[in-house]
């Protein structure tokens, strides 16, 4: 009776590995999931310079970018105004004094491009935003 035992056990135990290890085996290269991180390639614009635009454009293809400020994600709206030379370095001297709270009162536009492969069209594809600081508006 425990030999009898012992081989089913052991039975058991190769076919429970046998499914364990059958999912390891890399036959699939295709990840049913990826992640892309959106910190490079950023532009921004405050939305006073797009009225009467269709706002749906802004996420399109070939989407001209040309004016808009270039941007640093995660950043803000002042860092990227100074490190464009719009605004004097605020964190210099009494500079801060000099900064018109006009600029700050309306929403930003911040804006990003990446590619995807055709393998990509098959998979889930996650975009992380590592520099969202409490609310935002995304397109696709």
């Amino acid at each position: 009776m425990k030999k009898r035992y012992s081989i089913i056990a052991s039975l058991f135990l190769v076919f429970l590995n046998s499914i364990l290890f059958s999912g390891c085996s890399g036959k699939d290269s295709l990840s049913a999931f990826r992640s892309e991180v959106l910190s490079e390639n950023w532009k921004m614009q405050p939305t006073n310079k797009l009225t009467g635009m269709d706002e749906s454009l802004i996420s399109e293809n070939g989407f001209d970018t040309k004016s808009w400020y270039d941007a640093i994600v995660p950043g803000t709206v002042m860092g990227a105004l100074s490190t464009n030379k719009v605004i004097e370095d605020p964190t210099f001297g009494i500079n801060m004094k000099n900064v018109d709270p006009i600029l700050f009162q309306q929403p930003w536009w911040f804006r990003s491009t990446f590619k995807l492969s055709a393998d990509d069209l098959k998979r889930d594809v996650s975009l992380r935003f590592n520099g969202i600081c409490y609310r935002a508006d995304l397109w696709g």
